[in-house]
C-alpha cells in the first residue's frame, strides 16, 4: 500500500492515533518500571520484557515507505 506523507500525518494526529500512542507510552514505562525492580530475578522473563520494549519502540517509530510526490499524479495520468 503506497501512503502519503499527506495520509500519515493526518493519521498520525488523529484522536485515535494519539490514544494509541499514549497507551503504548504508559505500556513501556510499566515495563521498564517492572525491570528496574525485578531485573536479574528471572532472566527469561528480563528478555521477554526486553523484547516487549524494542517491539514498543519499533511501533512508536513506525513510519510507511511514502510515496514520492507527483508519483500519484503521474500514475493517475497514465491510467487515464
Amino acid at each position: 500500500m503506497e501512503i502519503s506523507k499527506l495520509d500519515f500525518i493526518q493519521w498520525r494526529d488523529s484522536n485515535i492515533t494519539q490514544q494509541y500512542l499514549e497507551d503504548m507510552l504508559e505500556q513501556l514505562d510499566d515495563v521498564k518500571s517492572y525491570l528496574m525492580v525485578s531485573a536479574g530475578k528471572n532472566s527469561l522473563e528480563d528478555r521477554r520484557m526486553v523484547g516487549i520494549i524494542e517491539g514498543v519502540q519499533w511501533l512508536l517509530n513506525w513510519q510507511p515507505n511514502f510515496i514520492e510526490e507527483g508519483e500519484d499524479e503521474d500514475a493517475e495520468s497514465e491510467g487515464a
